[in-house]
């Protein structure tokens, strides 16, 4: 098993190499700084999503097949949460899911708004939805290959972490007029 240290580890040599060829480059501080902190969120959420990394099949059970593991009927599980949870387990889940995507939501349009191709407002809804995707299709993959279906790829998550981008990407956009003003 691997331990979310690893994900941290390969975060901290990422950012150095960053910020040495941002040195070299002599590119401006504060887009360093940005980028830095952009750098340490996408590895706080490698970790959270897809550490650890279990690659020993003894802690899959025998439930633990395919079926159980992709959930694609929109807002089954979400539902069912709310239904037959605890109400904190329901709001840390849902309010989890949100939150961990609104910072990409702020920080790719701040990052790479200037970059970004034309039209801007549908890359960044494609966005939204790929970055989520991604997520989810990594879990299941990795679960997949190393046959221990630890985690679940669920469409739930695909909606409620798309749905944090998009506030973020609000957020952002609140944040340019204030700036503005």
């Amino acid at each position: 098993m691997l331990e979310p240290i690893y994900a941290y580890i390969a975060g901290m040599v990422g950012i150095v190499i960053y910020v040495i060829y941002s040195r070299k480059h002599k590119l401006p501080d504060k887009r360093i700084i940005t980028m830095v902190l952009f750098l340490l969120y996408m590895t706080a959420v490698v970790s959270l999503t897809l550490f650890p990394l279990i690659y020993d099949r003894t802690f899959s059970s025998g439930s633990d097949i395919l079926e159980n593991r992709l959930k694609l009927i929109p807002f089954e599980v979400i539902s069912r949460m709310l239904c037959h949870s605890l109400p904190v387990h329901a709001v840390v889940q849902i309010g989890g899911n949100l939150l961990m995507t609104i910072p990409f939501g702020v920080f790719v349009p701040y990052l790479f708004g200037s970059k970004m191709p034309k039209p801007k407002k549908l890359f960044y809804i494609i966005l939204a939805f790929a970055f989520p995707f991604m997520i989810e299709f990594s879990q299941f993959l990795i679960s997949f290959v190393f046959g221990t279906f630890y985690r679940t790829a669920d469409i739930d998550d695909v909606i409620l972490n798309s749905t944090g981008v998009f506030i973020g990407y609000g957020l952002y956009m609140i944040i340019r007029k204030v700036r503005k003003k």
